[in-house]
């Protein structure tokens, strides 16, 4: 079965926080959601609405099935103007826009407080500063059924589900954004591959993170970290477990020239060789 490429649009409403690290007692926030955090939002959001009593099979049996048939790309910031959607960028005016933070503290498994855990954490707004709603927008693959409309009108988003919350509702799609977002996103499209999704890109700013190797380096040039994130393993203990994955040129990076990737389950593209 062929794969599709369906962009997709999120107004959020209410903060969110999408944890990158810490520096000092200061909780950090990425300005966009990975692919990763994407596929656990949409899985989360099936099992709580198809099973009466989700357990710990459920998700494992819904997240391989959505890993199989669907590709997640990152989601980035954007806002409306007019009815057109904008982009927004890193640049310090646009995270000001966006990032607001608030005193917290770590949580016990039983609720309480944990001492001496008093820390920041940096949030993103639902309502920017300057007016408006923050949207966030990307692409996902499918070759499966379609999700999108009819099963998903709105996903949580983010790390602290119990309080920040991260809910977003879906916006109906207007074919007048498709330029915008082709042309955010590198003017992406599908190419042919019997044995997996491939994707590609024209040179420029990169909004995927793309696996660090021999080929990669050639390719991209910019900033290099380990993707390492939380994990939810446990109903009652959300990002309790650790991941750690790959090397990855991080989004942000610049891509040299154009070039076809393997596009993974949780957003990650690898350069075809």
């Amino acid at each position: 079965m062929s794969w599709t490429l369906v962009p997709w649009v999120w107004r959020i409403h209410t903060p969110l926080h999408i944890g990158a690290g810490s520096a000092g007692n200061l909780q950090i926030t990425r300005t966009w959601i990975p692919g990763r955090a994407v596929w656990g939002a949409v899985v989360n959001r099936i099992v709580h609405g198809t099973e009466k009593h989700p357990s710990r099979s459920h998700f494992d049996e819904w997240g391989g099935r959505i890993k199989s048939d669907y590709r997640w790309g990152p989601l980035w910031p954007a806002r409306m103007e007019n009815g057109d959607l904008c982009m927004l960028e890193s640049s310090e005016q646009d995270r000001w826009r966006l990032i607001d933070s608030r005193a917290s503290t770590s949580l016990r498994p039983d609720g309480n407080a944990e001492e001496g855990s008093l820390h920041e954490t940096e949030i993103l707004l639902s309502q920017l500063r300057e007016g408006g709603g923050l949207y966030f927008v990307g692409w996902y693959a499918t070759r499966g059924q379609n999700w999108d409309a009819e099963h998903l009108p709105e996903l949580q988003f983010g790390g602290d589900r119990s309080r920040i919350g991260g809910w977003a509702a879906q916006e109906q799609y207007n074919s007048s954004w498709e330029n915008t977002l082709k042309g955010a996103f590198q003017h992406v499209h599908l190419t042919s591959d019997e044995d997996s999704c491939c994707l590609e890109l024209d040179e420029g700013l990169l909004r995927f993170p793309v696996i660090y190797d021999e080929k990669s380096r050639e390719q991209v040039e910019g900033s290099v970290s380990l993707d390492v994130g939380r994990l939810t393993l446990h109903e009652s203990r959300h990002g309790a477990s650790v991941h750690v994955g790959s090397q990855l040129f991080q989004p942000g990076s610049r891509l040299k020239k154009k070039s076809v990737f393997t596009w993974d389950w949780d957003g990650t593209l690898t350069i075809k060789g």
